[in-house]
C-alpha cells in the first residue's frame, strides 16, 4: 500500500492542516512524519515499492531526509471490506505557529496487518 506524490496545502485556507486517507483491510499502519527542507528533495523519492526491492534497498527506503518527528504505528479499527477515512493533524510538525513549511509523511501497513489481508 503505497501512494507517492507531492501535495501543496494553501495555509491560509486551513485552521487545523491534516493529511487524510482512505485504507481498507489493514489493522494497523506505520506513520513517520519528518520535518524537511525544499533541498531535500530528490526525484527519486517518488519511486517506492518494497515488493521488488531487495533488503538493502528496503534498508535505505527506511532513510528519509532530515529530521523524524514521529514513528508509530497507529490502529485503524477497520472493518473487513469496509474504507475508513483517517486524518492525521499535521499542526504541531510545522516549525511556525502560522502552519507553513514542508513535511514528508510516509504510511505503509504493518507486516501484522498485511499477513491479516
Amino acid at each position: 500500500m503505497f501512494m507517492l506524490g507531492m501535495i501543496i496545502m494553501d495555509h491560509v485556507l486551513l485552521n487545523e492542516p491534516c493529511y487524510t486517507f482512505i485504507v481498507c483491510n489493514y489493522s494497523e499502519l506505520i506513520l513517520r512524519i519528518n520535518r524537511v527542507k525544499p533541498e531535500h528533495y530528490q526525484e527519486d523519492l517518488l519511486y517506492f515499492n518494497r515488493r521488488y526491492r531487495s533488503d538493502e534497498e528496503q534498508e535505505q527506503d527506511n532513510k528519509l531526509p532530515d529530521e523524524e518527528l514521529l514513528n508509530e504505528i497507529i490502529q485503524t479499527n477497520c472493518q473487513l471490506n469496509e474504507p475508513r477515512d483517517i486524518s492525521v493533524p499535521l499542526k504541531a510538525y510545522f516549525t511556525k505557529s502560522s502552519g507553513v513549511g514542508q513535511l514528508f509523511i510516509l504510511i505503509e501497513s504493518t507486516e501484522k496487518a498485511r499477513a491479516e489481508f
